[in-house]
């Protein structure tokens, strides 16, 4: 089976999803997800980060479900679907499986 490689925001991305969903499944703002991205990320990467990008990301990954507020658009987000994908790209995995890889092990704490 041939190993999907992920880019490092693609990974913060997903990281920043399972960040949010701790209570489950539920609807969130491509804003909120921004904000828990630019926690995340370094301040030389995080200022690049666009609103355009984290949308373009909620699509590229399978979040089509939304619902238009007055305020715009949330989308619905998945545990199940964040799981499938982090297991897909191998995420969250033993640190020593990825020795190359930092950005594969990014710390999952608040």
């Amino acid at each position: 089976e041939e190993e999907q490689v992920i880019d490092e925001w693609d990974t913060h991305f997903l990281f920043s999803l399972k960040d949010l969903l701790v209570s489950g499944d539920g609807f969130y703002f491509g804003k909120e997800i921004k904000a828990k991205m630019e926690s995340r990320m370094e301040p030389d990467q995080a200022y690049k980060l666009t609103s355009r990008w984290v949308g373009e990301a909620i699509r590229r990954f399978g979040f089509v479900t939304k619902t238009r507020t007055a305020t715009g658009y949330k989308y619905m987000i998945k545990k199940s679907l964040v799981d499938d994908l982090m297991s897909r790209y191998q995420l969250g995995v033993a640190s020593s499986e990825h020795d190359e890889g930092d950005e594969h092990v990014l710390a999952d704490e608040e």
